[in-house]
């Protein structure tokens, strides 16, 4: 199974105002967010600007870490974390820059 949470993954409100002319193929995620099949931001960038609008890129980053889980479960519980801190600040995409699972082994 491939995993759909990687590097370069990206990710939009459902509801977020898009020209008409827009066209890309997406997904239903999780809680009103679609996943962006097959583009990367420099593939939806130049989609965006061929439909004559403008992709802003806000510089920063926001951190997502789960104990327990690994995989597609994992990171989908990571990312419901990230889209909850995002709603607070009326962000309404977001690019995964970097998945890493670490093991942590513990001694007595």
């Amino acid at each position: 199974m491939t995993e759909k949470i990687k590097m370069g993954t990206i990710l939009y409100q459902q509801d977020a105002p898009l020209p008409e002319s827009l066209n890309f193929k997406s997904e239903a995620y999780s809680n009103g967010w679609r996943l962006v099949e097959n583009l990367d931001a420099y593939g939806l960038g130049r989609k965006i600007r061929e439909a004559g609008w403008t992709f802003f890129y806000m510089a920063g980053e926001i951190k997502a870490s789960v104990i327990g889980l690994s995989g597609e479960k994992g990171a989908r519980k990571a990312v419901n974390k990230l889209i909850a801190g995002m709603k607070s600040d009326g962000l309404n995409s977001m690019e995964i820059t970097q998945v890493a699972a670490k093991h942590v082994s513990m001694l007595r």
